[in-house]
């Protein structure tokens, strides 16, 4: 139960050390001590998706075979249809010249985070 705490004082420290990188950054205040807590909150949140990576693997490696091919089929077929649909949209909407890079790249992260979002944070999966 006291590991528990921790990571919602770290999930609490992370949001509210974001709320004030924005106000900082959208209220252009310009003090010393601003700049270098931009800085570390930056590296905070670097080093914290750093951690949820790790911690997504090892509860994907805990998994069974067939867990794991469905939430693989699920992150395709999320990829292959988010990618066309941006594609299309930056066609039809966009200029003649569409990123490939770029709508793939979006279409990617997206999928990622729809089938494997609940590894990282949730504690209930099935295994």
């Amino acid at each position: 139960m006291k590991k528990n705490r921790i990571f919602y004082m770290i999930y609490a420290l992370l949001i509210i050390c974001m709320i004030i990188t924005l106000l900082i950054v959208y209220k252009d205040i310009d003090y010393p001590f601003a700049y270098r807590f931009v800085i570390g909150s930056l590296i905070f949140l670097f080093f914290f998706f750093i951690y949820l990576i790790f911690r997504t693997i090892r509860r994907v490696r805990k998994l069974k075979w067939t867990e794991i091919r469905k939430r693989l089929g699920k992150f395709i077929g999320t990829f292959i249809l988010s990618c066309v649909f941006i594609f299309v949209m930056n066609y039809v909407f966009g200029s003649s010249k569409v990123d490939l890079l770029r709508c793939c790249s979006i279409s990617f992260g997206s999928a990622l985070g729809i089938s494997f979002f609940d590894l990282a944070f949730f504690r209930n999966i099935q295994e």
